[in-house]
């Protein structure tokens, strides 16, 4: 037997010059659910009415499409082919040969595709079309919602915004249908599929269109599965083409869930799903992605996950209150600790709420990421004014709160302890410092110059390689030096910020801490940055004016303090 041709010799529209009559034979290789000669096992009358629908009778496809609900189930299996072949491509090729004069006709064609689409979706999302024929629906449901998008700009009645909405909830009706890892697989990697999902996701954000939002969630939820970098890059493509782009649209599909007025129950919440699931899989399980961490931070994705985190924990317990806000907190702190250790992104959480949205989900978070930011990443900001003066205030709206009631384990609660008492000992410093009670100087402040004349000797010394300063603080006293290597676990452990500084041409340097920690020394990275670069850039051009370096007469630095001087006193690091 040989397959059902997919492409007819011509479209079967009642007012062609030929008309498309049912095959006689069928292939074994397509879904039997989809064979034209299912429609002669059809009541008389209804199978008049799929006949004509078949052969172009808009009045019979319109009645075909109105009666569906009052079918039985076997009259609804039988006619699932109607729309099979309606959506055959060769009746794209004939709509593009159309004469645009004859609008009218257009228009009726055009409306039959996206009605097509519509019942397709149901008949799938109500189980009448079985699972197994989704490989042979697919193609023809991709080209018709792939020639749809490209065209509805054309014709003033293709409402954009119901057609967006009709794709999504085509595409999560088949996911949630059909619901296997080969359909996703095919789905997401059909190309254009992806950025069409970011498109439409920009675009039914901008104009709140709630269902077409829930339906984006399901495919967000289904499609992030395994984290495929196509994917993401499809979403990219879609939102406008840059991380920036798209962290714009996660960011607003937050926002678009905060509470508004006297409620406390986030307006949509149940959109939060899909991109909850999202950011676990592209910002927790990929936390590599540093630029984009870097874009949802501009796009302020610190506030908007603090903010719905809290808003979730004075709701109604819900799918939704337990699902979310464990998720948030897991992808702030990558975002926040994890994936750049950047200050300025920790004053914002702290300023935020970051305790206030952390204390309510401890328990459900994974210990080893709690124990990183009590243990390690928390007590590294506390050499810093501003984020120590923002932790102070910080922990002053959760100090009412018994630590017990949260950190249920003995290791958290130690680690709480702990970094309560080290803000209190660095606050208590900072009170000195301030009242002028404390004679101790800043190393950063007082030994730039000291440091550049360093840095220059080991430039003169080894001049390709990058040099790092360490402030060694576990004897009691604060030692400096200036190293080429470093130890392997410190190169792995902070490896992609050294990474950023040997890239930045002098525009960032290095800064470790080495600090008593119980028995153990511990080493914490301090970024400093600046606009230019100019210290750096103009040690190395004082090496190339040097004499040559020997190993039994080291070079006598005093003749380029004044220069090195001048450079210290031009350049501004910022933490």
């Amino acid at each position: 037997m040989s397959r059902e041709s997919d492409t007819p010799e011509r479209p079967g529209y009642r007012d062609s010059v030929t008309t498309v009559q049912h095959p006689t034979v069928t292939s074994s290789l397509m879904h039997p659910s989809l064979q034209l000669s299912n429609l002669s096992k059809l009541p008389l009358s209804l199978r008049k009415r799929a006949d004509g629908a078949v052969n172009g009778s808009h009045d019979d496809f319109h009645a075909l499409c109105q009666s569906i609900e009052k079918l039985t189930e076997t009259s609804r299996r039988l006619i699932i082919p109607v729309f099979y072949v309606i959506l055959d491509s060769a009746h794209i090729r004939a709509l593009q040969q159309l004469e645009s004069s004859d609008l009218g006709e257009l228009q009726r064609r055009l409306l039959r595709a996206f009605q097509s689409l519509r019942t397709i979706s149901h008949l799938f999302e109500r189980g009448v079309i079985p699972p197994a024929a989704f490989p042979d629906i697919w193609p023809r449901v991709w080209q018709w919602i792939e020639f749809l998008d490209a065209v509805h700009g054309h014709y003033p009645f293709i409402d954009r915004q119901q057609a967006n909405a009709l794709y999504m909830e085509v595409f999560a009706v088949i996911l949630e249908a059909v619901n296997q890892d080969d359909c996703r697989r095919v789905i997401s990697e059909t190309p254009g599929a992806n950025a069409l999902i970011g498109a439409a996701w920009s675009y039914l954000l901008r104009t709140k269109h709630s269902e077409g939002l829930l339906d984006i969630s399901v495919i967000l939820s289904r499609c992030t599965a395994n984290a495929e970098p196509a994917f993401l890059d499809g979403l990219v493509a879609g939102a406008g083409g840059t991380f920036t782009d798209l962290a714009s649209i996660v960011v607003a599909q937050l926002e678009y869930a905060i509470p508004h007025g006297d409620s406390p129950t986030p307006d949509g919440d149940e959109s939060l799903f899909g991109v909850m699931n999202f950011l676990t899989k592209y910002v927790v399980s990929r936390d590599s992605l540093l630029d984009f961490h870097e874009a949802l931070f501009k796009q302020g994705i610190i506030p908007a996950l603090i903010t719905i985190s809290l808003a979730l924990s004075k709701s109604p317990k819900s799918a939704v209150s337990d699902f979310v806000p464990p998720r948030a907190l897991a992808a702030l702190i990558v975002i926040v600790f994890t994936s750049s250790f950047d200050y300025n992104r920790i004053v914002v959480a702290l300023r935020e709420g970051f305790f206030l949205a952390l204390l309510p989900v401890v328990d459900k978070l994974h210990h080893a990421q709690l124990h990183s930011v009590l243990h390690i990443y928390l007590p590294a900001c506390t050499v810093i004014f501003t984020v120590l003066r923002e932790l102070e205030t910080a922990l002053a709206s959760v100090m009412d709160l018994d630590p017990v009631l949260y950190f249920r384990t003995p290791v958290l609660l130690e680690d709480w302890r702990r970094f309560i008492a080290i803000v209190e000992e660095r606050l208590q410093v900072a009170r000195q410092w301030e009242t002028g009670s404390s004679t101790k100087v800043r190393a950063c402040d007082n030994l730039q110059e000291k440091i550049a004349l360093m840095s220059l000797a080991e430039m003169h010394a080894h001049p390709p390689e990058n040099a790092y300063t360490f402030f060694d603080y576990t004897s009691g006293q604060c030692e400096v030096s200036i190293e080429r290597r470093l130890e392997p676990s410190i190169q792995s452990y902070f490896g992609a910020r050294i990474a950023r500084a040997v890239r930045s041409d002098g525009r960032m340097q290095v800064h470790l801490v080495l600090i008593r920690r119980g028995k153990d020394a511990a080493c914490e990275l301090i970024p400093l940055r600046t606009p230019n670069g100019q210290l750096v850039q103009g040690l190395r051009q004082i090496v190339h004016r040097m004499p040559p370096w020997t190993d039994d007469s080291p070079v006598d630095l005093e003749p380029y303090r004044s220069e090195v001087q001048q450079l210290v006193a031009s350049e501004v690091w910022t933490h």
